[in-house]
C-alpha cells in the first residue's frame, strides 16, 4: 500500500491514521521492553518517559543497527501492520540509514534535543478551538421516529474528542434517552423518542459550552 502523507489526507483520514498508530504503541513498547531485558538492561530504569531517557536508548538502538548480521531494516523501524507500515519520526529512520551506510554517528543526545524541541513546539501550538460562524451542533432526524444524528463541528470533534466521549456517556443517562453512541468522530447517533431535534441540539450545545471554555 502506498504511503500517503498527512498533509494530503483529509482531517478524518489523518485522525484515523493517528488512532491506528497510537493503538499500536502499547504492543510496540512491550516488544521494546522485551528486547532491552534480553540485552540485560532494566526497561523500568531506561524508559522513564522523559526526553532525556532517549539518549541511552539511542545509544542502545545504534549498537543494534550496526550489528553486522542485521542485514534488513532493524526491528525498531518496523511495524506489525504489514503493508500499511508506520515509521517512527523521520530523524530516527534517516540516522539509522546513515549509520548503516557508514556516514557517521548521530550525536548521542540529538534525539533527546529533537524530542524536547518538538514537545515545546506542540505545546505552543495547542491553541483553543476558535469560535466559528458555522453551527457547532446540528441535529437531524435519522429516518426512524425518535432517532437523531447529532453532527459536531469538526474542530470540536477532533480537538476535544475525549470531552465528546464524556458528552455521549452523560447524554445516554438523560431521562427519555434510550441510547447514544458515536457513529464516527463527528456524528453521534441518539435514540430519544421523547425528545425533539431542537431540545436535543440545545442540550448538546449547552453541555459543550459549559465544559469548553473557548465556546462559552
Amino acid at each position: 500500500m502506498a504511503m500517503t502523507h498527512y498533509l494530503k489526507m483529509t482531517r478524518r483520514q489523518a485522525a484515523h491514521a493517528l488512532e491506528e498508530y497510537l493503538s499500536e504503541r502499547p504492543a510496540a513498547l512491550a516488544r521494546l521492553r522485551e528486547e532491552l531485558a534480553i540485552d540485560g538492561l532494566d526497561p523500568d530504569a531506561l524508559l522513564d518517559g522523559t526526553p532525556q531517557s532517549l539518549t541511552p536508548l539511542w545509544v542502545w538502538v545504534a549498537s543494534r543497527i550496526m550489528t553486522p548480521e542485521d542485514e534488513d531494516v532493524p526491528w525498531v523501524l518496523k511495524s506489525p501492520l504489514g503493508a500499511s507500515e508506520t515509521y517512527p519520526p523521520n530523524l530516527v529512520a534517516v540516522e539509522a540509514n546513515r549509520l548503516r551506510r557508514g556516514m557517521g554517528p548521530l550525536r548521542e543526545d540529538e534525539i533527546t534535543e529533537y524530542a524536547t524541541t518538538v514537545i515545546t513546539e506542540l505545546r505552543g501550538k495547542n491553541e483553543p478551538v476558535p469560535v466559528v460562524d458555522e453551527p457547532l451542533v446540528e441535529v437531524g432526524a435519522d429516518g426512524d421516529e425518535g432517532v437523531f444524528d447529532v453532527g459536531l463541528h469538526e474542530e470540536i470533534a477532533h480537538e476535544h474528542s475525549h470531552t465528546v466521549n464524556r458528552l455521549v456517556k452523560e447524554l445516554a443517562t438523560q431521562p427519555g434517552v434510550v441510547s447514544a453512541h458515536r457513529e464516527d468522530r463527528e456524528v453521534v447517533l441518539v435514540r430519544a423518542p421523547d425528545w425533539d431535534a431542537h431540545q436535543l441540539e440545545q442540550w448538546v450545545l449547552d453541555w459543550l459550552k459549559a465544559r469548553i471554555a473557548e465556546l462559552g
